[in-house]
Protein backbone atom coordinates (compact mmCIF):
# COMPACT_ATOMS: atom_id res chain seq x y z
CA UNK A 1 0.00 0.00 0.00
CA UNK A 2 1.85 3.25 -0.92
CA UNK A 3 1.97 6.22 0.94
CA UNK A 4 -0.38 9.07 0.38
CA UNK A 5 1.23 11.60 -2.01
CA UNK A 6 -0.94 14.46 -0.56
CA UNK A 7 0.02 14.18 2.48
CA UNK A 8 3.56 13.11 2.28
CA UNK A 9 4.74 15.68 0.17
CA UNK A 10 7.83 14.85 -1.39
CA UNK A 11 9.84 18.66 -1.45
CA UNK A 12 8.69 18.17 2.63
CA UNK A 13 10.17 14.16 2.88
CA UNK A 14 13.39 15.72 0.76
CA UNK A 15 14.29 18.75 3.23
CA UNK A 16 13.65 16.30 5.81
CA UNK A 17 15.50 13.43 4.84
CA UNK A 18 18.67 16.15 3.83
CA UNK A 19 17.89 18.00 7.66
CA UNK A 20 18.74 14.58 9.37
CA UNK A 21 21.33 12.98 6.95
CA UNK A 22 23.18 16.53 7.69
CA UNK A 23 22.52 16.13 11.25
CA UNK A 24 23.66 12.96 12.30
CA UNK A 25 25.62 11.84 9.22
CA UNK A 26 23.16 8.95 8.65
CA UNK A 27 20.88 7.62 5.55
CA UNK A 28 17.21 7.55 5.99
CA UNK A 29 14.99 6.24 3.68
CA UNK A 30 10.81 6.36 3.32
CA UNK A 31 9.06 2.91 2.63
CA UNK A 32 5.76 2.29 2.10
CA UNK A 33 3.15 0.36 4.20
CA UNK A 34 4.48 -2.64 3.05
CA UNK A 35 8.26 -1.84 4.09
CA UNK A 36 9.01 -1.32 0.42
CA UNK A 37 11.28 1.94 -0.81
CA UNK A 38 8.81 4.86 -1.65
CA UNK A 39 11.45 7.11 -3.40
CA UNK A 40 10.75 10.77 -3.93
CA UNK A 41 11.44 12.86 -6.64
CA UNK A 42 15.44 14.13 -5.82
CA UNK A 43 15.79 12.36 -3.01
CA UNK A 44 19.25 10.88 -2.36
CA UNK A 45 19.05 7.37 -1.77
CA UNK A 46 22.40 5.84 -0.49
CA UNK A 47 22.24 1.91 -0.74
CA UNK A 48 24.22 -0.26 1.98
CA UNK A 49 26.85 -2.70 0.97
CA UNK A 50 25.73 -5.66 2.64
CA UNK A 51 21.96 -4.30 1.60
CA UNK A 52 22.70 -3.90 -2.44
CA UNK A 53 24.16 -7.55 -2.14
CA UNK A 54 21.25 -9.12 -0.05
CA UNK A 55 18.49 -6.78 -2.84
CA UNK A 56 20.52 -9.09 -5.34
CA UNK A 57 18.79 -11.90 -4.06
CA UNK A 58 15.01 -12.42 -4.80
CA UNK A 59 14.61 -14.35 -1.59
CA UNK A 60 16.30 -12.18 0.70
CA UNK A 61 14.88 -9.48 -0.87
CA UNK A 62 11.56 -10.00 -0.02
CA UNK A 63 12.76 -11.27 3.83
CA UNK A 64 13.85 -7.59 3.70
CA UNK A 65 10.87 -6.32 3.21
CA UNK A 66 8.71 -8.65 5.71
CA UNK A 67 11.09 -7.30 8.17
CA UNK A 68 10.18 -3.75 7.09
CA UNK A 69 6.69 -4.75 7.58
CA UNK A 70 6.64 -6.06 11.13
CA UNK A 71 9.38 -3.21 11.92
CA UNK A 72 6.57 -0.54 10.70
CA UNK A 73 3.54 -2.42 12.57
CA UNK A 74 5.44 -2.59 16.06
CA UNK A 75 6.23 0.95 15.82
CA UNK A 76 2.39 2.25 15.07
CA UNK A 77 1.69 -0.16 18.11
CA UNK A 78 3.55 1.75 20.09
CA UNK A 79 3.05 5.22 18.43
CA UNK A 80 6.99 5.14 18.44
CA UNK A 81 10.68 4.85 17.02
CA UNK A 82 10.84 1.23 17.18
CA UNK A 83 14.79 -0.15 16.96
CA UNK A 84 15.55 -3.81 15.54
CA UNK A 85 18.16 -5.99 14.52
CA UNK A 86 17.12 -7.36 11.04
CA UNK A 87 17.77 -10.55 9.70
CA UNK A 88 21.11 -9.94 8.39
CA UNK A 89 21.83 -8.36 12.09
CA UNK A 90 22.14 -4.80 11.41
CA UNK A 91 20.73 -2.31 13.42
CA UNK A 92 17.79 -0.56 11.99
CA UNK A 93 15.75 2.12 13.30
CA UNK A 94 11.71 2.55 12.02
CA UNK A 95 9.75 5.58 12.41
CA UNK A 96 6.29 5.78 11.76
CA UNK A 97 4.22 8.18 9.96
CA UNK A 98 0.50 9.09 10.52
CA UNK A 99 -1.69 11.77 10.25
CA UNK A 100 -4.47 11.15 13.02
CA UNK A 101 -5.22 7.46 12.66
CA UNK A 102 -4.40 6.94 8.90
CA UNK A 103 -1.02 4.77 8.86
CA UNK A 104 1.25 6.55 5.90
CA UNK A 105 4.38 4.83 5.81
CA UNK A 106 8.14 5.08 7.93
CA UNK A 107 11.29 6.22 7.65
CA UNK A 108 14.16 3.57 8.46
CA UNK A 109 17.24 5.09 9.14
CA UNK A 110 20.87 3.76 10.33
CA UNK A 111 21.44 -0.44 9.08
CA UNK A 112 24.57 0.07 11.14
CA UNK A 113 26.28 -2.50 13.08
CA UNK A 114 26.92 -1.92 17.01
CA UNK A 115 30.57 -2.22 16.82
CA UNK A 116 33.46 -2.48 14.58
CA UNK A 117 33.00 -5.21 11.63
CA UNK A 118 35.17 -8.37 12.29
CA UNK A 119 35.96 -11.29 10.88
CA UNK A 120 34.03 -12.79 13.63
CA UNK A 121 31.22 -10.54 12.52
CA UNK A 122 31.62 -11.41 9.05
CA UNK A 123 31.01 -15.73 9.86
CA UNK A 124 28.05 -15.03 11.56
CA UNK A 125 26.45 -12.67 8.79
CA UNK A 126 27.13 -15.72 6.75
CA UNK A 127 25.74 -17.83 8.92
CA UNK A 128 22.46 -15.72 8.89
CA UNK A 129 22.16 -15.84 4.99
CA UNK A 130 23.25 -19.21 4.49
CA UNK A 131 19.71 -19.94 3.31
CA UNK A 132 19.75 -17.65 0.39
CA UNK A 133 22.66 -18.99 -0.89
CA UNK A 134 24.62 -15.68 -0.62
CA UNK A 135 28.85 -16.38 -0.77
CA UNK A 136 30.18 -13.96 -3.09
CA UNK A 137 31.81 -10.18 -1.77
CA UNK A 138 30.45 -11.09 1.53
CA UNK A 139 33.54 -10.08 3.28
CA UNK A 140 33.83 -6.59 2.14
CA UNK A 141 30.15 -6.02 2.14
CA UNK A 142 30.31 -6.46 5.83
CA UNK A 143 33.42 -4.53 6.33
CA UNK A 144 32.06 -1.99 3.91
CA UNK A 145 29.32 -1.11 6.91
CA UNK A 146 29.65 1.76 9.37
CA UNK A 147 29.33 0.79 12.63
CA UNK A 148 27.02 2.96 15.36
CA UNK A 149 26.74 2.07 18.90
CA UNK A 150 23.38 1.54 19.55
CA UNK A 151 22.35 4.50 21.97
CA UNK A 152 23.71 6.96 19.16
CA UNK A 153 21.13 5.29 16.86
CA UNK A 154 18.72 5.66 19.04
CA UNK A 155 19.37 9.06 20.05
CA UNK A 156 18.77 9.84 16.21
CA UNK A 157 16.02 8.23 15.68
CA UNK A 158 14.10 9.93 18.41
CA UNK A 159 15.41 13.27 16.88
CA UNK A 160 13.90 11.78 13.28
CA UNK A 161 10.53 11.37 15.25
CA UNK A 162 10.66 14.99 15.76
CA UNK A 163 11.91 16.25 12.99
CA UNK A 164 9.29 14.10 11.52
CA UNK A 165 6.51 15.66 13.12
CA UNK A 166 7.84 19.38 13.07
CA UNK A 167 9.12 19.78 9.36
CA UNK A 168 5.67 17.26 7.40
CA UNK A 169 3.20 19.05 9.52
CA UNK A 170 1.46 15.65 9.95
CA UNK A 171 -1.04 15.38 12.60
CA UNK A 172 0.36 13.45 15.61
CA UNK A 173 -2.48 12.80 17.71
CA UNK A 174 -2.68 9.26 16.48
CA UNK A 175 0.95 8.27 17.47
CA UNK A 176 0.57 10.26 20.43
CA UNK A 177 -2.46 8.48 21.86
CA UNK A 178 -0.49 5.39 21.14
CA UNK A 179 2.39 6.04 22.50
CA UNK A 180 1.26 7.31 25.64
CA UNK A 181 -0.87 4.25 25.92
CA UNK A 182 2.41 1.64 25.61
CA UNK A 183 4.20 3.84 28.06
CA UNK A 184 1.38 3.77 30.51
CA UNK A 185 1.12 -0.02 30.25
CA UNK A 186 5.34 0.16 30.78
CA UNK A 187 4.78 1.95 33.93
CA UNK A 188 1.94 -0.68 35.19
CA UNK A 189 4.28 -3.04 34.71
CA UNK A 190 7.03 -2.05 36.72
CA UNK A 191 4.82 -0.84 39.26
CA UNK A 192 3.38 -4.31 39.27
CA UNK A 193 6.82 -6.33 39.54
CA UNK A 194 7.52 -3.72 42.44
CA UNK A 195 4.99 -4.82 44.65
CA UNK A 196 5.99 -8.42 43.47
CA UNK A 197 9.24 -7.83 45.07
CA UNK A 198 8.15 -6.93 48.35
CA UNK A 199 7.19 -10.52 48.98
CA UNK A 200 3.93 -10.18 49.76
CA UNK A 201 1.26 -12.42 48.31
CA UNK A 202 -1.31 -8.82 48.76
CA UNK A 203 -0.35 -5.34 48.42
CA UNK A 204 -2.64 -2.53 50.65
CA UNK A 205 -4.51 0.20 48.69
CA UNK A 206 -2.01 3.00 48.38
CA UNK A 207 -3.89 5.72 50.33
CA UNK A 208 -0.71 7.67 51.01
CA UNK A 209 -0.15 7.80 47.10
CA UNK A 210 -3.64 9.14 46.16
CA UNK A 211 -2.64 12.22 48.40
CA UNK A 212 -0.02 12.65 46.58
CA UNK A 213 -1.71 12.64 42.95
CA UNK A 214 -4.25 15.33 44.07
CA UNK A 215 -0.93 17.28 44.92
CA UNK A 216 0.40 16.63 41.84
CA UNK A 217 -2.48 17.49 40.14
CA UNK A 218 -3.09 20.93 41.94
CA UNK A 219 0.07 22.06 40.98
CA UNK A 220 -0.38 21.20 37.46
CA UNK A 221 2.77 18.47 37.71
CA UNK A 222 1.86 16.34 34.67
CA UNK A 223 4.66 13.91 34.30
CA UNK A 224 4.78 13.53 38.79
CA UNK A 225 0.84 12.82 38.42
CA UNK A 226 0.98 10.59 35.30
CA UNK A 227 3.68 8.17 37.44
CA UNK A 228 1.44 8.20 40.93
CA UNK A 229 -1.41 7.19 38.81
CA UNK A 230 0.26 4.46 37.11
CA UNK A 231 1.85 2.77 40.42
CA UNK A 232 -1.91 2.92 41.91
CA UNK A 233 -3.24 0.84 39.27
CA UNK A 234 -0.28 -1.15 39.22
CA UNK A 235 -1.19 -2.24 42.89
CA UNK A 236 -4.77 -2.45 41.88
CA UNK A 237 -3.72 -4.65 39.10
CA UNK A 238 -1.79 -7.19 41.17
CA UNK A 239 -4.64 -7.21 43.54
CA UNK A 240 -7.20 -8.90 41.14
CA UNK A 241 -5.68 -9.07 37.77
CA UNK A 242 -8.89 -10.50 36.37
CA UNK A 243 -11.15 -8.68 38.00
CA UNK A 244 -12.55 -5.98 36.04
CA UNK A 245 -15.46 -5.38 38.26
CA UNK A 246 -12.79 -4.49 41.17
CA UNK A 247 -10.83 -2.06 38.95
CA UNK A 248 -13.96 0.23 37.48
CA UNK A 249 -14.82 0.42 41.62
CA UNK A 250 -11.59 1.77 41.84
CA UNK A 251 -11.89 3.84 38.58
CA UNK A 252 -14.43 5.16 39.95
CA UNK A 253 -13.01 5.98 43.01
CA UNK A 254 -9.95 7.84 41.36
CA UNK A 255 -12.05 9.51 39.45
CA UNK A 256 -13.62 11.52 42.33
CA UNK A 257 -9.93 12.40 43.74
CA UNK A 258 -9.29 13.50 40.51
CA UNK A 259 -12.03 16.06 40.70
CA UNK A 260 -11.58 17.14 44.32
CA UNK A 261 -7.75 17.68 42.58
CA UNK A 262 -9.22 19.97 40.11
CA UNK A 263 -11.85 21.85 42.37
CA UNK A 264 -9.44 22.67 45.31
CA UNK A 265 -7.44 23.88 42.26
CA UNK A 266 -9.71 26.18 41.08
CA UNK A 267 -11.75 24.63 38.18
CA UNK A 268 -15.61 25.42 37.88
CA UNK A 269 -17.28 22.22 40.00
CA UNK A 270 -20.01 22.53 36.62
CA UNK A 271 -17.42 21.57 34.15
CA UNK A 272 -15.65 18.91 36.27
CA UNK A 273 -19.02 17.21 36.91
CA UNK A 274 -20.07 17.27 33.25
CA UNK A 275 -16.65 15.73 32.29
CA UNK A 276 -16.90 13.24 34.80
CA UNK A 277 -20.04 11.66 33.09
CA UNK A 278 -18.07 11.37 29.79
CA UNK A 279 -15.31 8.99 31.60
CA UNK A 280 -17.62 7.20 34.44
CA UNK A 281 -20.06 5.77 31.42
CA UNK A 282 -16.91 5.06 29.42
CA UNK A 283 -15.82 3.21 32.30
CA UNK A 284 -18.76 1.42 32.98
CA UNK A 285 -18.80 0.22 28.92
CA UNK A 286 -15.81 -1.48 29.13
CA UNK A 287 -14.04 -4.52 30.06
CA UNK A 288 -11.03 -4.12 29.01
CA UNK A 289 -8.22 -3.77 31.95
CA UNK A 290 -5.99 -1.77 29.49
CA UNK A 291 -8.98 0.39 27.61
CA UNK A 292 -10.15 0.83 31.86
CA UNK A 293 -6.68 2.30 32.59
CA UNK A 294 -6.58 4.46 29.39
CA UNK A 295 -9.93 5.96 30.64
CA UNK A 296 -8.90 7.23 33.79
CA UNK A 297 -5.50 8.48 32.00
CA UNK A 298 -7.00 10.28 29.91
CA UNK A 299 -9.34 11.88 32.47
CA UNK A 300 -5.99 12.94 34.36
CA UNK A 301 -4.73 14.32 31.39
CA UNK A 302 -7.73 16.40 30.91
CA UNK A 303 -7.86 17.43 34.19
CA UNK A 304 -4.36 18.27 34.25
CA UNK A 305 -5.16 20.71 31.46
CA UNK A 306 -7.86 22.41 32.96
CA UNK A 307 -5.79 23.25 36.02
CA UNK A 308 -2.64 24.62 33.85
CA UNK A 309 -5.21 26.25 31.77
CA UNK A 310 -7.12 28.32 35.30
CA UNK A 311 -3.48 28.70 36.60
CA UNK A 312 -2.02 30.33 33.62
CA UNK A 313 -5.22 32.89 33.46
CA UNK A 314 -4.16 33.83 36.79
CA UNK A 315 -0.51 34.45 35.98
CA UNK A 316 0.36 37.68 33.96
CA UNK A 317 2.75 36.85 31.29
CA UNK A 318 4.99 39.80 29.78
CA UNK A 319 3.40 40.20 27.16
CA UNK A 320 0.16 40.62 28.96
CA UNK A 321 1.88 42.74 31.61
CA UNK A 322 2.66 45.46 28.75
CA UNK A 323 -0.77 44.81 26.71
CA UNK A 324 -2.44 46.27 29.90
CA UNK A 325 -0.05 48.84 30.57
CA UNK A 326 -0.90 50.40 26.80
CA UNK A 327 -4.14 50.00 27.28
CA UNK A 328 -4.44 52.18 30.42
CA UNK A 329 -1.50 54.40 29.26
CA UNK A 330 -2.15 54.82 25.63
CA UNK A 331 -2.92 58.70 26.32
CA UNK A 332 0.75 59.29 27.37
CA UNK A 333 3.98 58.45 25.95
CA UNK A 334 5.52 55.36 25.62
CA UNK A 335 8.28 53.93 24.25
CA UNK A 336 9.91 50.81 23.78
CA UNK A 337 11.69 51.29 26.88
CA UNK A 338 9.29 51.95 29.19
CA UNK A 339 7.21 49.27 27.79
CA UNK A 340 10.03 46.68 28.62
CA UNK A 341 10.05 48.02 32.19
CA UNK A 342 6.94 46.94 33.33
CA UNK A 343 7.59 43.43 31.76
CA UNK A 344 11.05 43.17 33.54
CA UNK A 345 12.82 42.22 30.24
CA UNK A 346 15.17 44.44 27.88
CA UNK A 347 13.85 45.76 24.87
CA UNK A 348 15.05 43.03 22.75
CA UNK A 349 13.51 40.16 24.56
CA UNK A 350 10.23 42.03 24.75
CA UNK A 351 10.20 42.98 21.25
CA UNK A 352 10.84 39.40 20.28
CA UNK A 353 7.93 37.66 22.43
CA UNK A 354 5.37 40.11 20.86
CA UNK A 355 6.64 39.43 17.73
CA UNK A 356 6.46 35.57 18.59
CA UNK A 357 3.25 35.67 20.64
CA UNK A 358 1.14 38.15 18.59
CA UNK A 359 3.01 38.98 15.13
CA UNK A 360 3.46 42.28 15.80
CA UNK A 361 5.20 45.36 17.38
CA UNK A 362 4.19 47.01 20.62
CA UNK A 363 4.86 50.67 18.65
CA UNK A 364 2.12 49.24 16.18
CA UNK A 365 0.10 47.57 19.14
CA UNK A 366 0.22 51.22 20.72
CA UNK A 367 -1.24 52.87 17.56
CA UNK A 368 -3.68 50.96 17.25
CA UNK A 369 -5.03 50.71 20.65
CA UNK A 370 -4.70 55.04 19.76
CA UNK A 371 -6.68 54.68 16.59
CA UNK A 372 -9.07 52.70 17.87
CA UNK A 373 -9.84 55.01 21.13
CA UNK A 374 -9.93 58.09 18.61
CA UNK A 375 -12.23 56.57 16.46
CA UNK A 376 -14.75 56.11 19.30
CA UNK A 377 -14.17 59.25 20.30
CA UNK A 378 -15.15 60.90 16.84
CA UNK A 379 -18.07 58.70 16.65
CA UNK A 380 -19.51 59.06 20.49
CA UNK A 381 -18.13 62.77 21.22
CA UNK A 382 -18.22 66.08 19.61
CA UNK A 383 -14.76 66.83 20.30
CA UNK A 384 -12.53 68.21 17.68
CA UNK A 385 -10.25 66.21 15.96
CA UNK A 386 -7.16 68.31 17.52
CA UNK A 387 -8.74 67.26 21.13
CA UNK A 388 -8.82 63.75 20.24
CA UNK A 389 -5.07 63.69 18.62
CA UNK A 390 -4.03 64.92 22.30
CA UNK A 391 -6.61 62.50 24.42
CA UNK A 392 -5.32 59.53 22.48
CA UNK A 393 -1.36 60.21 22.99
CA UNK A 394 -0.69 62.67 19.63
CA UNK A 395 0.83 66.21 20.98
CA UNK A 396 0.55 66.76 16.81
CA UNK A 397 -2.49 66.89 15.06
CA UNK A 398 -1.08 66.93 11.70
CA UNK A 399 0.79 63.72 12.42
CA UNK A 400 -2.39 62.21 13.82
CA UNK A 401 -4.23 63.01 11.28
CA UNK A 402 -1.50 61.40 8.76
CA UNK A 403 -1.48 58.07 10.94
CA UNK A 404 -5.50 57.93 10.95
CA UNK A 405 -5.24 58.72 7.27
CA UNK A 406 -2.03 56.14 6.83
CA UNK A 407 -4.76 53.14 8.31
CA UNK A 408 -8.18 53.98 7.66
CA UNK A 409 -7.62 55.76 4.16
CA UNK A 410 -9.68 58.56 5.15
CA UNK A 411 -8.99 61.71 7.60
CA UNK A 412 -10.64 61.71 11.04
CA UNK A 413 -12.90 64.21 9.91
CA UNK A 414 -13.97 62.26 6.97
CA UNK A 415 -14.49 59.04 9.10
CA UNK A 416 -17.22 61.28 11.51
CA UNK A 417 -19.38 62.50 8.96
CA UNK A 418 -18.82 58.88 6.67
CA UNK A 419 -19.53 57.36 9.57
CA UNK A 420 -22.39 59.79 11.77
CA UNK A 421 -23.48 61.83 8.92
CA UNK A 422 -22.05 65.09 10.15
CA UNK A 423 -19.21 66.70 11.40
CA UNK A 424 -18.60 68.32 14.97
CA UNK A 425 -19.28 72.19 15.56
CA UNK A 426 -15.66 72.65 16.03
CA UNK A 427 -13.91 69.98 14.05
CA UNK A 428 -11.11 70.95 11.99
CA UNK A 429 -10.42 71.78 8.54
CA UNK A 430 -7.19 71.43 7.92
CA UNK A 431 -5.54 68.50 6.46
CA UNK A 432 -8.08 67.75 4.11
CA UNK A 433 -5.22 67.85 1.50
CA UNK A 434 -4.15 64.37 2.52
CA UNK A 435 -6.69 63.10 0.41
Amino acid sequence: MPADPALLNPEKVHRLTETFQRRFDLPVELVDLDGMPSSSPGERRERHPLCTLLCSNENACSSCYAEHRRAINVAFDVGDSYSFVCHAGLLVTCTPLANGAQRLGALLSGKTWPEKPSDEMVAEVRERVRRFGINGQLNAAVKGHRNVPGPTLQRAAEALFELAKEMLKLDPRGLSERRERAQQQSQIAESIQAVKRTGFTAAAYPYQREKELIEKVKLGDRLGAKGVLNEILGVVLFRDPMGSYLLKTRLVELLAVLSRAAAEAGVDVEKILERNMVYFREILNSDNDVDLCVTISKALNHFLDTVCAQRDEKVETPVTAVLRYIELNYNMELTVEELARQANLSPSRIAHLFQEKLGTTMIETVTRVRLEQSKRLLLETNLSCTEIAYRVGYNDQSYFTRVFHSREKVTPRKFRIVNRGSAAPDDDEEDEDIE
